[in-house]
């Protein structure tokens, strides 16, 4: 009986045990059907998702009456800058043309303007990153003073991209590359012209130039910056005070689609101008910030009081670095009574009260209300002020893209 019942408890152990194997096999099997991600779709799910914000504003074009108003307080220009102060501190990159070149005496306005060096102290002090200075007036005060303004930023604030702006060729021939939240930016600024100057023989290189003799040049630097995870442009380009861009820069507008550019955010005509989709050869899809028009000047027209605020949220994730939303709102200059003061306000926090307090309104030829300005930003964009750029990519070669109706100003 012992033996009888020590075999029938050793078959029934080795059945047992025959079942659980089979068992694990079988749950091992399943897994491995189940389980059909390659490593490197699983290396992309652990890929962190990164983001980042960039706000660009107009031309910061220093009229004579412009910082004359701020002699008093040791041209410290900071209130013209305090109603945008919040989307300068929420942006992760913030940026501004300035327009008129920086110099340490012998201050001037229109034509050959010369704003004192204290306005780079003020835009570092209110948080740009980035600031642009190639444009047609970049050579208003010669050589010496676009070295003696790139001296002064470096040895003040070298962190600080300085653009379209070069003491020697070397640097000229380097793209200038901003990290932020993990995410590389390449930035470029070129000009249309100098206004009729030119700069001393083998000195060219101090301003980036926008034009056909400088093009293979350009279409180098955005093949240099292509390694990078965003490449943005800003182009001194267009006719002044137009509200629509021209052949030259739609033509333009393409060449940088074509080359992979991810966003241009245009200065120059005084004026905004829309903003667009411009999708190029590759597939790409480019947002195309036509102008901003100005930020704060003294010119006298109603238009010249309009300015942009462009904004860009950009991701980079298992899908790689792409932009995802953008947007343009306005911004209104505000000139106090008899040229007191200047400062710049958003659109949508401007009021009637406020633009009937506007010096402006004794200088400028047309009706200057809130609802002008309001419908003016409204005609001038068509009502597309903002939108989502989708994954999928589109068929090349037209403009216009998946831009959200949009009246907010």
């Amino acid at each position: 009986m012992q033996t009888k019942h020590y075999r029938f408890k050793r078959r029934f152990f080795i059945i047992l045990g025959i079942f659980i194997v089979c068992t694990i096999a079988f749950i091992a099997l399943m897994v491995s059907c189940t389980d059909t991600k390659s490593d490197e779709e699983k290396k992309a799910e652990e890929i962190p998702v990164q983001k980042a914000s960039l706000v660009a504003f107009g031309d910061d074009l220093f009229h004579d009456t412009v910082y004359q108003a701020y002699e008093s307080d040791g041209y410290d220009f900071t209130p013209i800058y305090e109603h945008v102060q919040d989307e300068i501190d929420k942006a992760d990159i913030a940026c501004i043309n300035q327009e008129t070149m920086p110099v340490k005496s012998n201050y001037s306005g229109y034509p050959l303007f010369g704003t004192p060096i204290q306005i780079i102290d003020t835009l570092h002090d209110v948080g740009f990153d980035v600031v642009l200075q190639a444009s047609n007036h970049s050579a208003d005060r010669g050589s010496d003073a676009i070295e003696t303004m790139l001296k002064y930023w470096k040895e003040k604030y070298p962190k600080v991209k300085v653009l379209g702006a070069h003491r020697t060729e070397e640097d000229a021939n380097k793209i200038k590359v901003l990290k932020k939240n993990g995410m590389t930016f390449a930035l470029l600024n070129y000009t249309y012209d100098l206004n009729g100057l030119s700069l001393p023989a083998g000195k060219e290189y101090m301003i980036d130039m926008l034009d056909q003799e400088h093009k293979e040049k350009i279409k180098e630097d955005i093949k240099k910056a292509s390694k990078y995870d965003f490449t943005i442009v800003f182009p001194h380009w267009g006719i002044e005070y137009q509200y629509e861009p021209v052949d030259e820069q739609k033509e333009w507008a393409q060449f940088f689609a074509d080359q992979g550019v991810d966003v241009v955010i245009g200065m120059h005509p005084h004026v905004i101008e829309p903003v667009r989709v411009v999708k190029g050869k590759n597939g790409n899809r480019m947002v195309c910030f036509y102008s901003l028009g100005n930020f704060v000047s003294c010119q006298n027209e109603v238009d010249t009081m309009l300015g942009g605020m462009a904004m860009v949220d950009f991701v980079k994730d298992k899908d790689g670095p792409r932009v995802t939303h953008y947007r343009m709102r306005g911004t209104v200059t505000h000139i106090g009574s008899g040229f007191s003061h200047f400062t710049t306000y958003k659109l949508a926090d401007y009021t009637e009260e406020l633009a009937s307090q506007n010096y402006i309104r004794s200088l400028a030829s047309s009706e200057f209300s809130l609802k002008v300005l309001k419908n003016l930003f409204k005609e001038i964009t068509g009502g597309k002020s903002s939108g989502t750029l989708k994954l999928q990519k589109p068929e090349p070669g037209t403009e216009d893209g998946d831009e959200e109706e949009d009246d907010a100003a």
